[in-house]
């Protein structure tokens, strides 16, 4: 087993997905719903609450593609045993933001704060929806598998994907995507840009993420990569950063990472990494020649980014690195954003 390298058991979460509600306008891919293609109806139940938000409507997957950004106010206002949001995810709910993701092939991400994290696929069948879902923190104190569920339903008109969480209902809705962070709900300076993760099929990186870190058969098919093209050492010649999330490669702190160079017809391995989050900024300011990286990190209880400073050949751990507070004064490059 390698070194500084932080392993957490995780399992795979079922959620149960239902929904019901009358046409509504959702922002990006959640428009242009079609109600006749559905083979069955389901009625819209919040299974805590009990009460019957509307009529009931047929589900489909395009139903639950696009972004969702968790409503604060809402969930607060339906707390039973927590005091807020902030209470149930820490203070980097603030810091970090939160989203959930379904794309039009079913993958499902989704990012709470700092450290509630998670990705599977959604499944349509004969009007009924099912996702099953790897979680990126500790299984459940007596080690059985989360059970999350998920549906959606419109209340006052307005459109809500409503996820059962350690007792609570966490309220969901369409996130406004208007340039800024995807996934993670980030808002950056007008200094840095944003480059979102490419997903594609990339063989030889995923054989040389495989080989390197060690991902064990049964743990591939639940693991997924990141990467974006960057050009750390300003050669002229770009590398790439990749952020590899799964059961064997992430746990409570982060990911693992891989720092890539690509030449002679083969890809080559310049460094690993771990506790890597997205996304990464690659600062306009140089060390050794370098770029400083800056990666989000929670170090002693406090939200803040690791700067990673070039130096004697390699770049720090996340854990060793320098810390800021926030992303005031920094200008560069967002990338691996989700």
């Amino acid at each position: 087993m390698k070194k500084n390298r932080i392993y957490v058991l995780t399992t795979a979460a079922l959620l149960s997905l239902t929904v019901g509600c009358s046409q509504v306008s959702k922002t990006v891919s959640q428009t242009e719903k079609a109600s006749e293609s559905a083979t069955s109806e389901i009625l819209t139940e919040s299974p805590l609450s009990g009460e019957t938000e509307t009529a009931p409507k047929a589900v489909q997957l395009k139903d639950f593609v696009g972004y969702w950004q968790l409503d604060g106010q809402k969930t607060n206002e339906n707390l039973k045993n927590y005091t807020s949001v902030y209470d149930m995810f820490g203070t980097g709910l603030k810091d970090y933001g939160s989203s959930l993701y379904v794309g039009e092939d079913g993958l499902l991400e989704y990012s709470i704060g700092i450290n509630s994290s998670g990705s599977g696929s959604l499944k349509v069948e004969n009007g009924a929806a099912e996702a099953e879902v790897t979680s990126y923190e500790d299984t459940a104190a007596d080690g059985k598998n989360k059970i999350l569920k998920v549906f959606l339903n419109e209340t006052a008109g307005a459109v809500y994907l409503i996820m059962e969480w350690d007792g609570e209902e966490l309220y969901w809705a369409p996130q406004q995507m208007d340039g800024e962070a995807g996934l993670t709900g980030v808002q950056f300076p007008d200094t840095i840009s944003q480059v979102y993760g490419e997903t594609g099929d990339y063989e030889e990186l995923w054989k040389l993420i495989i080989s390197t870190l060690g991902i064990p058969a049964d743990d591939q098919e639940g693991t997924v990569y990141r990467y974006n093209y960057v050009d750390l050492d300003e050669d002229g010649q770009e590398e790439i950063l990749a952020v590899v999330t799964g059961p064997y490669t992430t746990g409570s702190g982060g990911s693992s990472g891989l720092w890539v160079k690509e030449g002679s017809g083969k890809l080559e391995v310049l460094q690993e990494f771990t506790l890597m989050q997205e996304p990464v900024i690659v600062s306009d300011e140089m060390a050794e020649g370098h770029h400083v990286l800056m990666v989000p990190y929670s170090g002693d209880g406090q939200n803040q980014y690791s700067v990673l400073k070039y130096k004697d050949g390699k770049y720090p751990n996340v854990s060793n690195g320098e810390t800021a507070d926030s992303l005031e004064g920094v200008s560069g490059q967002a990338v691996l954003v989700p």
